[in-house]
């Protein structure tokens, strides 16, 4: 994903999905066009046993049908489901926690 930076339109944030991470950089258009890729990366989650057994409800349904890129995040007896277009890892506005089966 491509995204401009808000009173910045020379320079967009770019989201990578890298297969089991997600990767993160920018391009600044001026004076030449350069992407630079941060060392940052989030990884989805998905080789975790407690998201494989994960029983999802309409609610974690349909934010999964919502979020572009999600990625899991097992927090105790909770999963966190977030999107990385609004979180670098974090908890954010968009996150969904749900109990998880043990």
């Amino acid at each position: 994903m491509v995204e401009p930076v808000f009173l910045r339109s020379y320079r967009r944030e770019v989201v990578v999905d890298a297969g089991d991470r997600y990767r993160f950089g920018e391009i600044e258009w001026l004076p030449r066009p350069v992407l630079r890729m941060h060392a940052m990366e989030i990884p989805k989650g998905l080789g975790s046993a407690a998201v494989s057994r994960l029983g999802l409800d309409d609610r974690g349904r349909r934010f999964l049908d919502w979020a572009r890129f999600p990625f899991y995040v097992v927090e105790g007896d909770q999963v966190g489901i977030n999107d990385a277009r609004y979180s670098r890892g974090g908890a954010s506005w968009a996150m969904l926690r749900v109990r998880r089966e043990q």
